[in-house]
C-alpha cells in the first residue's frame, strides 16, 4: 500500500524514484518479499536495483558480512557503494562535487571512510594497492636489525619502493641511526625514537605506540583529513604481514 503511494506521490510531483535494496546475507528469507517489490515496479515501470541479485557484479562473498549474516562488514560496504555509484552514474546525469568547497565536508567524509576501510586490511598486497590508489602521505621507519637477506621483508620493500608519494627523508628515515625523527603533517606531530631495537612513536604527544621486533613501520598521513590514517607494521613477530598498530584519532 504504501509502496505505490510513494511511487504515485513521485510520479504526480515528477520526481525520479530508484527502488533500492542492499545485499543480506538472509534473502532465503525475505527475497519473497522483494521479488514482490519487483512486480510492483515492473507495473509502474520504476527501476528496482536488487543488490541481492548481483552478487557476482559486486564481488561479494560470505567474508564481506559481519557474524549475523545480515549486515555488510567495511569491506562488503565498500564493494556495495563502489557499485552503486557506478550504477548512478551509468543511469542518471550526476554532478561532481569533488574539489568544490561548499561540499568538503562530503570530501571529508569519503575521506574517512577509506582510512576505516584502510585499517580493516589485512592482506599486504590489498594494503600497498590502497596506498597506491589515494592521496596520502607515508613516513617509513625501520625497526631492529638488518633484514636485507630476509626475503619476505624484502618483498615488502619491494612494494614499498613502488609507492609514487613523498617519502619523508627517505634515506635518512630508511636507513639512517639517528635517534630521533620529528615531523609535521598538517596540525600533526609524529616523532619516532630509536631505542635499541625498539621504535617509539609519538602521535602529538597523546598516542605512544612501540615495535620491538625487526621490519618496518609505515606512518600514514591523510591530507584531507589532517589526521594521521594508519601506523601498520610488517615485522618479523607477525611473519611481514600487515598490523594495524594505530585506530585513528588521538586514542
Amino acid at each position: 500500500y504504501y509502496l505505490r503511494k510513494i511511487i504515485e506521490y513521485c510520479e504526480a510531483n515528477d520526481r525520479d524514484l530508484l527502488l533500492l535494496k542492499t545485499p543480506d546475507g538472509n534473502r532465503k528469507v525475505d527475497q519473497p518479499f522483494y521479488n514482490t517489490v519487483t512486480l510492483i515496479a515492473e507495473e509502474y515501470g520504476v527501476p528496482f536495483l536488487d543488490m541481492n541479485l548481483y552478487d557476482e557484479e559486486i564481488g561479494l562473498t560470505s567474508a564481506d558480512f559481519w557474524t549475523d549474516n545480515y549486515h555488510l562488514n567495511v569491506e562488503g560496504a565498500r564493494k556495495c557503494t563502489t557499485f552503486l555509484g557506478d550504477y548512478l552514474m551509468e543511469h542518471y546525469t550526476l554532478l561532481d562535487h569533488r574539489g568544490d568547497t561548499d561540499y568538503a565536508s562530503w570530501d571529508r567524509f569519503a575521506a574517512n571512510r577509506e582510512d576505516l576501510y584502510l585499517r580493516a586490511i589485512t592482506d599486504n598486497k590489498d594494503y600497498f594497492d590502497e596506498l597506491l590508489r589515494d592521496q596520502r602521505k607515508i613516513i617509513a621507519v625501520p625497526s631492529g636489525m638488518s633484514l636485507e637477506k630476509s626475503e619476505q621483508y624484502l618483498s615488502v620493500k619491494e612494494r614499498l619502493d613502488d609507492l609514487e608519494y613523498e617519502l619523508y627523508d627517505a634515506e635518512d628515515v630508511l636507513y639512517g641511526e639517528e635517534n630521533q625523527n620529528t615531523w609535521t603533517l598538517g596540525s600533526n606531530t609524529v616523532t619516532v625514537q630509536k631505542d635499541y631495537q625498539a621504535r617509539k612513536i609519538s602521535i602529538n604527544g597523546k598516542t605512544n605506540l612501540s615495535v620491538e621486533s625487526p621490519g618496518v613501520i609505515l606512518i600514514v598521513y591523510d591530507e584531507v583529513t589532517d589526521q594521521v590514517a594508519d601506523v601498520a607494521a610488517f615485522t618479523s613477530a607477525n611473519g611481514f604481514s600487515v598490523q594495524h598498530l594505530y585506530a585513528g584519532g588521538d586514542d
